[in-house]
């Protein structure tokens, strides 16, 4: 049994969608911020291939995604070039993701670093205090 197109397209939407680190209500306020009045809800619907997609909404998926309309359209035709440039795509969104999210964790172990050696600092300090008062 063939695929629906919506069930196709929901299917890559949810793949990017995740693959870039969203939520559906993140992803349906990127779509607002295009002009579409969509909700956490109607992404949902969206990804179950329950709901077709107007060509208004593709425009906003693409844009969200940073991807060319013809992606989209590409995948219905049925491309399996589109489907593995998908599959590619998702999985370097995926890997930025987690580069934000290493980079994040540097970023607070370097905070963590500085304070150890500002703690470090002070003890000596008072060390060298104690030791001149003790002599």
């Amino acid at each position: 049994m063939e695929q629906s197109i919506e069930s196709k397209l929901g299917q890559h939407v949810r793949l990017l969608r995740v693959s870039h680190g969203m939520t559906q209500a993140e992803l349906a306020s990127a779509m607002r911020e295009q002009g579409c009045r969509v909700t956490q809800a109607t992404i949902a619907k969206i990804e179950k291939g329950s709901r077709p997609l107007p060509v208004t909404e593709i425009i906003a998926l693409a844009k969200a995604f940073g991807l060319r309309t013809s992606f989209f359209m590409r995948l219905v035709e049925g491309d399996p070039v589109a489907d593995e440039l998908a599959q590619v795509e998702a999985t370097l969104a995926g890997l930025a993701t987690e580069e934000r999210q290493a980079r994040d964790r540097i970023r607070d172990l370097e905070g963590e670093i500085g304070a150890i050696d500002r703690a470090r600092q002070k003890a000596l300090k008072r060390k060298a205090i104690l030791v001149k008062t003790n002599a």
